[in-house]
């Protein structure tokens, strides 16, 4: 009885720190590298405020994929600035709701939720929601600037779609296709195969492994609930050799047939384009979402 119970309760809690925990990164203390990062966050939206273009643009590569508006990005330097100049002279005034960042290697990732308030071109008031989804690489002096910038990162939660792909794109999918079969035949190897080594997985909020050895055996204690996964619709955006895949999903399933469980997430993937041309992923974190749930933002 007691091997019993012992299975359900930890069953149960890998399930809650696979999709449930709601920690926020202020509850986490932050390193000095990922605090280096929220300042590039912070310095583009003080910048913003102040109408600083030079500012603003000081916080991306050159070439950095901005999605003002969803699934249209823009790597234009020009066409960036023009946008950014509208922002500004709609006052836009933004309100953040947590950050978490993770970091691999010179990869960095921040998640945050927001809000805007900005006046538009009739004189009214407007508000905007989403989560925010960056991606930045560190730089030869020590820098962090954002290469992928997508500020509506739940969007393809509320669509549910996925449009025309490119080859690349096609390729960064197929590696998360080959993850979740080899998850389906609890297949360790094959799920190890899609990662890079040293690549960092988030089964809890705010708890980030990179040791192979308890990664696997998270992923067993995982494989012993028995859960089934079902994916809706997908987003890839690749900057050179770097992706971000978002990705929502839902799973169900029950302990010893009789415990049933639900959840759902939005997963957060960056990859990282390999030698021989394959990607692999550098991040995987499957509750992209998860400090949406603490606000009272309408945007899952």
């Amino acid at each position: 009885m007691k091997n019993i119970l012992l299975t359900i309760f930890v069953a149960i809690f890998t399930l809650n720190s696979f999709a449930n925990d709601l920690n926020t990164t202020k509850d986490n203390k932050m390193n000095e590298e990922q605090k280096k990062v929220l300042k590039v966050i912070e310095k583009m939206t003080t910048s913003v405020k102040n109408k600083d273009i030079e500012g603003v643009m000081s916080t991306y590569e050159p070439n950095a994929v901005i999605y003002f508006q969803p699934e249209m990005p823009v790597s234009d330097d020009a066409t960036q600035r023009q946008i950014f100049q509208g922002l500004f002279a709609a006052n836009a005034d933004f309100t953040f709701y947590g950050h978490e960042v993770y970091i691999t290697d010179d990869i960095a990732t921040h998640i945050n939720p927001w809000s805007m308030t900005a006046t538009g071109p009739d004189g009214k008031q407007m508000r905007q929601e989403g989560l925010s989804i960056a991606v930045l690489r560190k730089q030869k002096n020590g820098q962090w600037l954002m290469i992928i910038d997508n500020p509506y990162g739940t969007h393809i939660m509320q669509t549910q779609t996925t449009g025309k792909e490119t080859a690349e794109q096609k390729k960064v999918q197929n590696n998360i296709n080959n993850m979740t079969a080899s998850f389906a035949k609890k297949d360790l190897d094959g799920i190890m195969a899609t990662y890079e080594e040293g690549a960092t997985i988030v089964f809890k909020p705010g708890k980030p492994l990179t040791d192979e050895k308890k990664i696997r055996k998270m992923y067993k204690k995982f494989f012993s609930v028995n859960p089934t996964f079902s994916f809706h619709g997908h987003e890839v955006i690749i900057n050179g050799d770097v992706s971000l895949h978002l990705n929502p999903w839902k799973m169900k399933g029950k302990i010893f047939g009789i415990f049933k469980i639900k959840q759902e997430g939005l997963s957060v993937v960056v990859s990282r384009k390999q030698a021989n041309g394959e990607w692999r992923m550098i991040l995987d974190e499957p509750n992209g979402n998860h400090l949406v749930r603490k606000t009272k933002l309408d945007i899952l």
